[in-house]
């Protein structure tokens, strides 16, 4: 009767991506905080940077979560215009047909 052997497996490394999670958690708070003026245009940029890198890190094969990083990038692209877009339909309902110094744009 043969003799049973330490026949050890060992699961492969798992990477994480904290890069693409940091961009897609930084989008998420900027989408947010839209309504607060020029968050979102200070927030997109630094999503799709941490997003960009993560993603990067996706393709060399030294990060996993690829879908965490596309949505990032998406979230990236989509605050700065979702912030100039509230601000401007902001200011025409807060001044309507008004000729006052601050509402003329």
């Amino acid at each position: 009767m043969p003799t049973p052997q330490n026949d050890v497996r060992y699961a492969p490394p798992r990477f994480g991506n904290g890069m693409g999670t940091t961009g897609l958690v930084i989008g998420v708070a900027g989408l947010l905080l839209v309504w607060v003026p020029g968050l979102g245009i200070l927030l997109g940029p630094l999503a799709l940077t941490f997003s960009a890198v993560g993603y990067g890190n996706v393709r060399r094969g030294t990060a996993t979560n690829r879908g965490v990083s596309i949505a990032g990038l998406i979230l990236g692209i989509v605050n700065p215009i979702a912030s100039v877009a509230f601000v401007v339909i902001l200011m025409r309902v807060l001044c309507g047909d008004s000729t006052e110094s601050i509402c003329v744009f």
